[in-house]
This record gives C-alpha cells, sequence and structure tokens, in this order.
C-alpha cells in the first residue's frame, strides 16, 4: 500500500493543475498589464495610493468599480455609482474618506437631482455622520413657514426653491429630494446645513470588496534581475477580477543577492 502524500506535496500538485488549465495565451502582454498595476495615483494633497484605487496611470482592472479616482487641476476626485465627488481627505490606515460631492460645492442647485448611493459591502458612513435632506418643488401640504429653505438658480438658469432639513420628513410633500451626509457637529441647527454640505462628510470603505473567485493567480517579479537567495515582499498591487480569476502581484524586493 503506498503511502499517502503529506500536505506539501498535495499543495504542490494543486499549484501544478491550476496553472496547467490555466496557462496564459500571451504572457508578455499579461505581464505588462500586472506591472502598470504597480504604478500609484498622486494628485494634490493625496499620494501613491493603490489597490483598490485605480485611475489616471492605474489601468481599471488594477483596482475595483466604486474606486475611480480622476485628478482634475491638481484636485483628486472619485467617482462612486456615477457621481464625482471631491477628495477632501484620504487615510488609508483608517481606510477613510472625506469627501464633497462636486455638484453640490458652494451650491444647493445642480442642474439635475441625484441621490448618493454606496454599496453597502463595501462602504459605510463615518463616525458622527447623518444624513440631512435637501427638498425641492414642494407642494402646498408642505408646512414652509417651519422650515428653512432658499432662493437659488440652477446650472441650466431654472430658478427654484431648496428647504432643507434633517432625516428624511415630508419627502411625499415635495417632488425631488436628495439626500445628502454630513458631520452631525456642524448641524446644531437647520440654517447650518448648506455649510455643512460644503464641509463634506467621512466614507469609509472595508477592505476588499467581496467577490467570488475560483482562485488567485499570482505572479511574483524582481525589481532588479539579480539572482536572489532569500527575497522578500515590500510591496503589493492586487488587480480586480479578470472572468473566474482574481489576479495578484507581488513585487519583490532582494535583500540577499547570489554573488
Amino acid at each position: 500500500m503506498k503511502p499517502p502524500l503529506d500536505p506539501s506535496s498535495m499543495f504542490i500538485i494543486l499549484v501544478i493543475f491550476f496553472i496547467s488549465i490555466n496557462i496564459p495565451t500571451s504572457l508578455g502582454v499579461e505581464d505588462d498589464r500586472f506591472e502598470n498595476c504597480v504604478n500609484a495615483f498622486s494628485c494634490g494633497n493625496i499620494s501613491n495610493l493603490k489597490y483598490p484605487f485605480w485611475g489616471e496611470n492605474r489601468a481599471e482592472y488594477c483596482g475595483l468599480p466604486d474606486f475611480h479616482l480622476e485628478c482634475e487641476a491638481n484636485i483628486p476626485k472619485i467617482i462612486i455609482q456615477s457621481i464625482k465627488y471631491r477628495v477632501l481627505d484620504l487615510n488609508s490606515n483608517s481606510q477613510s474618506l472625506t469627501l464633497v460631492r462636486d455638484d453640490y460645492l458652494n451650491t444647493l442647485c445642480p442642474s439635475e437631482y441625484k441621490n448618493n448611493s454606496f454599496d453597502p459591502n463595501t462602504f459605510k458612513y463615518g463616525d458622527g455622520v447623518i444624513d440631512v435632506t435637501l427638498l425641492y418643488d414642494c407642494d402646498d401640504y408642505f408646512p414652509k413657514n417651519q422650515y428653512v429653505g432658499q432662493s437659488c438658480k440652477r446650472n441650466n438658469g431654472i430658478s427654484t426653491y431648496v428647504y432643507y432639513v434633517r432625516g428624511l420628513v415630508y419627502i411625499s410633500y415635495c417632488k425631488n429630494s436628495v439626500i445628502m451626509p454630513v458631520f452631525q457637529y456642524l448641524v446644531v441647527t437647520p440654517d447650518q446645513i448648506p455649510s455643512a454640505i460644503d464641509y463634506g462628510f467621512r466614507l469609509q470603505w472595508m477592505g476588499r470588496a467581496p467577490g467570488n473567485f475560483m482562485f488567485t493567480r499570482v505572479f511574483f517579479f524582481f525589481n532588479s534581475s539579480m539572482r536572489c537567495r532569500n527575497p522578500s515582499s515590500t510591496s503589493s498591487s492586487v488587480g480586480f477580477s479578470i472572468g473566474l480569476v482574481n489576479w495578484v502581484i507581488m513585487e519583490l524586493t532582494c535583500h540577499n543577492p547570489v554573488d
């Protein structure tokens, strides 16, 4: 009777099996794609951003869909569910962003009304963030004398009136409403809501977004052409899924070169 395979041998066999059934058709092209993901995004007050972010010098496959960054006039912006936000601050350690709606900066009357949409599996509000409601085109049943509001002119030149309230109230009395997150401590009274919106809000991302992957393909490369005894990983750049495969790159630095 043959002795059973030890766990390490079984692992090697499985690795060889997965590689053999998933050989790239063009290693040169794919290697270029992976090396491109080593590039970092830098703009304005933020720098050296990698996974899960992408944009500018980082291709879409280098990150996740809701982490699309742009640099406009040296101002970092992120696009989440087709809505553009200015990135006022970013802390990679706490995985938090301070954002402000680009179309609501210094105005409460954009050309169109869009509500924020954050995937609950990817994002959550930071501590101390609450929702306020902007109400447009309210009917005569809305108690206008009880709430603060202002007239404004939309980008398309149409004048309108907007009321702002804490929470989600009287929405049924108005044709349009937009929910906006703000820092709670900035809204002691309703008339402070416009300035609180300009100040932004904190959004946290929760590690890697979930995905159903069959397995992970890992590529290692050295940052020099020397042979190495004991390479160590110094940085990594993780790409997005291609089909059912999750792509990972690990950059290795040689601290003990072979003479």
